[in-house]
């Protein structure tokens, strides 16, 4: 039910949104900052109260994090959702690394998707750091308006932000000169080049080898990239003013300051497995292969050191100093210590921080959290400061105290959330299943459990399972389609686990051959295999430890969290509803693939076409075995690998529902397509496992076709529940 609260905070936020695009549209030559496109309000105590789907949908997440050249400012790209506008409002604050009120610095333009280098988006958003000048008094940056990416700046006081480039190419990098007078900036072909060239070849059609696979080809989406001309380098005021292209010695120069900027330009050490650090002294840390043989996507890397210049390196021998991944090192201080920021644990899951003296050999752990996601990590003096969320904190500025492990938090962008009642938050784990291919499987796997705000263990609860991945903020797992929080306020005991990873695999090997071996016939699909019998596990687990009604569980999520549920149905009767956005893994894979020339040594497929290798994962050949109705919430571009299982459904006369979104990619990015998953899965949820329907008359269709469904349900043999004759209760659902 859409809710007054919603309705007035519509009206609000409309305006709101008016007044930012007047001001932002003429600009005073100062940069008089105006009216903050994403308002933090200051903390407020206020009635406790249960969390909705509209509260979680306008979280205010932080994209990025930088600090200054002195340690003790810091700052941050905050965005929040706007349902109802369908788009996102972006600002820039600055803050104080001692604490206090944050300082908004400028407008962050348009939300930006992340593009990788093959073309693809997949929904995760692009995030820039700001750059400090070299006397903290200003920040830069990129944003997106009208289809243009520009350099901007602000002052770190808040007195103003302006426009520095307006280049016909949209900027890709930039630095601040050392004297803080101006910026050099790299950019590629102008826009109106590169639109003339994509008519031309819009025209003349794409050769269908071009796109990545043939399902970008029959979807729309983008053809392989090609190879950008040379980017160029140029050069402009701090002020904006005599922007133009870069002497070659100017170019130079900006190539060492990016080289310093990003570690390198540095002595080299031909076995570093990236460039080593340099404290003050000169000593250098790197990381380097203990077995020059591993040369895969993930080396098992170890720490040295020299504790002066052309020294003898110092090896660390501690098993916490070494690792698959370690994210970050630093020098603390001189040569006392080096910090080590890594994922590690019997989950290989685990944020660590540890401290190594290669004088004493001492290695200390700072901070150990399986509960934890750290991002965007920087030291500053004494502290480590990170982007930090927690299962029941969104994304705040934090700082870890190297000397103590203290954890601190700096910034929080979402002070109303102080005034949600929510449950109790436990951490489990549990062994993971066989890993009879020897994929290199974590021994153990681990997850979050939410208890409802009211938990009484003399009740039993329906049992929610986001498989996907945890040890972050509970949000909506892996594409945030399933609002986990709201879940647990509507009565559901819900787990937040984790997929096993392979990581330990690819120290070595071809990375083709290994997913080849993951889905091997002759290990029973080994990745399907430990991922689904994995999280039954989870599952038995949590029972060991809630009050769960096993009739009442229901799974579901995106990608991954799609394909393996709809396997585990495939597998094992346990669920009496899903929610998916993907269908279940198929021949497409195959026909799909990228298409090879008819000549010349060309990549093909990497998985076989025949049926053997395909019906036994294939969902749609093993309907008989459907124990539960399936609500489905495709992205347009991706439906023709669904249609298949949705029409064998259907001829089944199984209870399905499914909605298509059209201009959204493999992850939902728009926020009111974002809020209406929110919504339709929790009413989904609450038909099927705890027989509640809303008496909004808008919904009024909606459950006239479910318990047209439900009737179905009751004639299906292998369903969990007994469907026949359940009639629902009304309840008004707080969206």
């Amino acid at each position: 039910m859409v809710t007054a609260t919603r309705r007035a905070r519509t009206a609000a936020l409309c305006l709101l949104t008016l007044v930012s695009a007047d001001a932002w549209a003429d600009p005073s030559p100062a940069g008089t900052p105006g009216i903050p496109s994403v308002p933090i309000p200051a903390p407020a105590p206020a009635e406790m109260r249960l969390i909705t789907t509209d509260d979680l949908a306008r979280i205010r997440d932080i994209d990025t994090l930088s600090i200054s050249p002195d340690g003790a400012r810091f700052a941050i790209l905050v965005r929040q959702a706007d349902p109802e506008a369908n788009t996102y409002r972006m600002a820039w604050y600055v803050g104080q690394l001692d604490g206090g009120a944050l300082t908004y610095v400028g407008d962050g333009g348009e939300a930006r998707l992340m593009t990788s280098p093959n073309g693809i988006q997949t929904g995760d958003f692009e995030a820039s750091p700001a750059r400090w000048s070299p006397d903290g008094s200003s920040i830069a940056y990129t944003v997106r308006r009208i289809g243009e990416v520009q350099l901007w700046t602000s002052r770190t006081d808040g007195s103003g932000q302006r426009q520095v480039t307006r280049n016909a190419a949209d900027v890709r990098d930039f630095a601040w000169n050392e004297d803080g007078r101006s910026l050099f900036f790299t950019v590629g072909q102008a826009r109106a080049a590169l639109a003339a060239r994509h008519e031309a070849v819009e025209r003349s059609g794409h050769p269908l080898q071009s796109f990545r696979t043939l399902y970008h080809a029959v979807n729309s989406g983008p053809p392989l990239p090609s190879l950008d001309a040379a980017l160029a380098t140029w050069i402009v005021d701090a002020d904006g003013r005599d922007e133009r292209a870069a002497a070659e010695a100017e170019q130079d120069d900006f190539t060492a300051i990016r080289e310093r900027q990003s570690g390198g330009g540095v002595a080299e050490i031909s076995a570093a497995l990236r460039p080593p650090v340099i404290a003050a002294d000169g000593a250098m840390a790197w990381l380097e292969r203990d077995d020059p043989g591993q040369t895969g996507m993930f080396p098992f890397g170890r720490l040295r050191a020299t504790l002066a210049p052309g020294g003898d390196p110092v090896v660390c021998g501690d098993p916490r100093c070494a690792g698959q991944i370690i994210r970050e090192i630093w020098w603390r201080d001189t040569a006392d210590e080096v910090a080590i920021w890594s994922l590690d644990g019997p989950t290989d899951l685990r944020q660590s921080l540890y401290a190594w003296s290669p004088r004493s050999g001492a290695v200390r752990t700072v901070f150990s959290s399986a509960e934890t996601l750290l991002e965007a990590c920087g030291l500053s003096r004494h502290r480590l400061v990170c982007l930090r969320e927690t299962p029941l904190e969104p994304r705040h500025v934090a700082a870890i105290d190297i000397a103590s492990g203290a954890v601190t938090k700096i910034a929080d962008v979402n002070p109303e959330f102080a005034n949600f009642r929510l449950g109790r938050a436990e951490r489990i784990e549990w062994d993971t299943a066989a890993d009879i291919a020897r994929m290199g499987y974590a021994p153990r796997a681990g997850g979050i459990v939410l208890y409802p705000p009211d938990y009484d263990p003399a009740r039993a609860y329906p049992l929610f399972v986001a498989p996907y991945a945890s040890g972050r903020f509970l949000r909506g797992d892996v594409g945030d389609e399933h609002p986990l929080l709201v879940y647990a306020a509507n009565g559901f005991v819900v787990l937040n686990s984790a997929f096993p990873h392979a990581i330990r695999a690819f120290v070595e090997g071809d990375a083709n051959v290994l997913a080849q071996r993951a889905y091997d016939p002759a290990f029973d699909y080994p990745h399907l295999t430990m991922l689904s019998e994995t999280t039954f596990a989870g599952m038995d687990t949590v029972a060991e430890r809630a009050n769960i009604d096993a009739a009442r569980a229901g799974t579901g999520g995106v990608s991954h969290g799609a394909f393996v549920p709809l396997y585990m149905v495939q597998k094992r009767d346990r669920f009496a509803a899903l929610s998916v956005a993907h269908g279940s893994w198929q021949d497409l894979e195959y026909h799909f693939a990228r298409l090879p020339y008819p000549y010349g040594d060309q990549p093909q497929p990497m998985f076989p076409k025949d049926d053997a290798f395909w019906k036994p994962i294939d969902l749609r050949w093993h309907l008989d075995e459907v124990e539960a109705p399936v609500l489905f919430h495709a992205a347009a571009v991706e439906l023709l690998g669904m249609v298949r299982l949705i029409r064998a459904m259907s001829d089944a006369r199984l209870p399905f529902e499914a909605y298509s979104f059209n201009d959204e990619t493999h992850m939902k990015w728009q926020p009111a397509h974002r809020l209406t998953i929110y919504d339709r899965n929790l009413d989904w949820f609450r038909f099927w496992l705890q027989d509640i329907e809303d008496p909004d008359p808008a919904k009024a269709e909606q459950y006239e076709r479910w318990r047209q469904l439900r009737e179905l349900q009751c004639k299906n043999p292998r369903s969990v529940r007994d469907y026949c004759g359940v009639v629902s209760t009304h309840v008004q659902i707080e969206h």
